[in-house]
């Protein structure tokens, strides 16, 4: 694997450590997609989970090697739910009670301030035919 940060970084230890994923410690990276992929295999056996919206028309085999569950999947994510549950609750302990001390708020030009006054700069610009930006 290159050096270079990859597109979709999930902040996981590519170093093939311990991986902590839904509740769930697996030795690495390796074993936890095979055991994912596992699952979603299982998943697209079901009749009634490939009728839901935006399903692809396409294989099993095909799909799941084109997934890295249950980070992504191509098809609707049966994990969805769960990992947004996670997500929310790193997100609540690392800001703590305050929602303005996470990312991207906390950093220089990204603060609530500048953002708004960004976006009054915008609205005069294009709805009120105001020159500048």
């Amino acid at each position: 694997m290159s050096d270079a940060k990859k597109l979709f970084d999930t902040g996981e230890d590519q170093s093939g450590g311990p991986v902590k994923c839904l509740g769930m410690t697996f030795n690495d990276n390796a074993t936890r997609r095979e055991h994912f992929r596992g699952l979603l295999k299982v998943k697209l056996q079901d009749p009634e989970f490939r009728k839901l919206d935006g399903f692809p028309i396409g294989e099993a085999e095909d799909i799941v090697a084109l997934s890295d569950p249950p980070y992504f999947t191509a098809c609707p994510n049966p994990w969805g739910r769960e990992l947004l549950a996670e997500w929310q609750v790193k997100r609540s302990e690392s800001c703590g009670n305050d929602p303005y001390q996470c990312e991207p708020f906390a950093q220089g030009d990204c603060t609530v301030i500048y953002v708004l006054k960004r976006l009054i700069r915008l609205k005069r610009t294009f709805f009120d035919g105001g020159s500048r930006v």
